[in-house]
C-alpha cells in the first residue's frame, strides 16, 4: 500500500525531473557558498514549484493522456481527481509560502515567474499548442537564470543555457512525434513526424556540441564527447520505436552532465 502511493506520487509529481532541476541551482549554489542552509532555503521553492506544476499539467491533461500516457496516475484511476486537486493546492501553497519566507525580495519574480509559465503551461497546450516545445525550452531556463541571481553569474552563463534551451526544444519535439496520435497542431504534425525528427537530433546535436564551449579541462572534453555520442546511439536507436521512451528518458543522463558543468563552472561564472 505504502509502496504504490510512493509510485502515484512520484509518476504524478514527476520527481525525478525536478530533482533535477532542483539540483541545477542546489548543488552549483552549494559549491560556491558551502552554505548548506541557504543553498536548501534558496532551492526548495523550486521542487516545490517543479512538483506543483506537473500535477496541475496532469489535471488538465487527463483525456489525452488517456491515449498518450494511459499508464499515468490519473488515467489510470490510481488517483483521484479530488486527491490530485488536493496535492496540487497544498504543493501551491507551500511554493508561495517558502518563496515568502527564503527568497530575497530581489529574485522573488524569478521564482513567481517559473510558477506562473509552469501553471499557464495548460493554455499553450489548449490554444497555441504550435509554441508548446518553444514554451517549455524557455521556461526550463528560468531556474538557470535564478542560478545566477544566486551566485552573481556572469556572462557565462548564456554558454549553458544555450545548450539547455536547444536540448529541451529538441526533446519536446521527440516527446510531440511519440505522441502525435493523441495531439493536434504542434509543430511535430505541422512539419511532419520525419521532418520534426531530423530537426530535433539536430538541434540535441547542437545542444551537446556548444557544451565545448563550457570546457575546462580533458576531463570535460571526455564528457562532452560522452554526451555526443549518446546522442549518435539515440539517433540510431530512434529507428525502432520499442526504444523511443526509453531513448526520451535516457536523455536526462545528458542534464545530469549539465548539471556537473553548472557546479565544474559555477567559479568561472562568479568571476565573468
Amino acid at each position: 500500500m505504502i509502496g504504490t502511493a510512493i509510485r502515484v506520487a512520484w509518476a504524478l509529481t514527476r520527481l525525478d525531473t525536478c530533482v533535477l532541476v532542483f539540483s541545477s541551482v542546489f548543488l552549483p549554489v552549494l559549491y560556491h557558498s558551502h552554505d548548506l542552509y541557504f543553498s536548501l532555503s534558496h532551492s526548495a521553492p523550486i521542487l516545490a514549484i517543479c512538483m506543483c506544476g506537473f500535477v496541475i499539467n496532469d489535471l488538465s491533461d487527463i483525456e489525452r493522456d488517456r491515449e498518450n500516457h494511459p499508464e499515468r496516475p490519473l488515467p489510470n484511476n490510481l488517483v483521484s481527481e479530488v486527491a490530485a486537486s488536493v496535492v496540487y493546492f497544498c504543493l501551491l501553497t507551500i511554493s508561495l509560502l517558502s518563496i515568502k519566507i527564503y527568497v530575497d525580495p530581489s529574485n522573488v519574480y524569478l521564482y513567481v515567474l517559473l510558477l506562473v509559465c509552469l501553471i499557464n503551461y495548460n493554455y499553450v497546450v489548449s490554444y497555441i499548442p504550435v509554441l508548446k516545445n518553444v514554451y517549455v525550452a524557455l521556461t526550463g531556463l528560468i531556474p538557470i537564470f535564478i542560478l545566477s541571481s544566486l551566485i552573481n553569474g556572469g556572462s557565462n552563463i548564456y554558454e549553458i543555457a544555450l545548450s539547455l534551451f536547444l536540448f529541451l526544444l529538441a526533446r519536446e519535439l521527440l516527446m510531440d512525434v511519440q505522441d502525435s496520435s493523441g495531439d493536434d497542431r504542434t509543430a511535430a504534425n505541422i512539419l511532419g513526424l520525419k521532418s520534426a525528427e531530423n530537426i530535433a537530433f539536430v538541434l540535441k546535436v547542437l545542444a551537446s556540441a556548444s557544451l565545448f564551449l563550457a570546457v575546462r579541462d580533458a576531463f570535460d572534453v571526455i564528457l562532452t564527447a560522452f554526451v555526443l555520442l549518446l546522442d549518435i546511439a539515440f539517433i540510431v536507436l530512434w529507428r525502432n520505436s520499442a526504444y523511443r521512451r526509453a531513448i526520451i528518458h535516457l536523455m536526462k543522463v545528458q542534464l545530469v552532465v549539465g548539471i556537473y558543468f553548472l557546479v565544474a563552472n559555477a567559479e568561472t561564472l562568479i568571476s565573468s
